[in-house]
């Protein structure tokens, strides 16, 4: 995802060792990100199910007007 990182050594400490933590403003930056993404993802399903519950209920009105199946193709 791209996290940068930010590094100290511990002054008390003169061993090899080194702590690392993520950059909050790319953590802060992320988050944002996959929110969006779940809101768009969240639009498409909606607007999938508008159009599927659209579809169904013209089938239906097909059917009973006309006593045909509307998905059906003519030979």
């Amino acid at each position: 995802m791209g996290f940068s990182t930010q590094s100290r050594r511990p002054v008390e400490s003169r061993k090899r060792v080194r702590y690392y933590r993520l950059n909050t403003d790319d953590v802060i930056f992320v988050q944002k990100v996959m929110e969006y993404r779940l809101h768009q993802r969240e639009e498409r399903e909606t607007k999938r199910h508008q159009e599927q519950e659209h579809n169904e209920a013209y089938a239906a009105r097909m059917h009973m007007q006309y006593g045909i199946n509307a998905s059906s193709t003519p030979p």
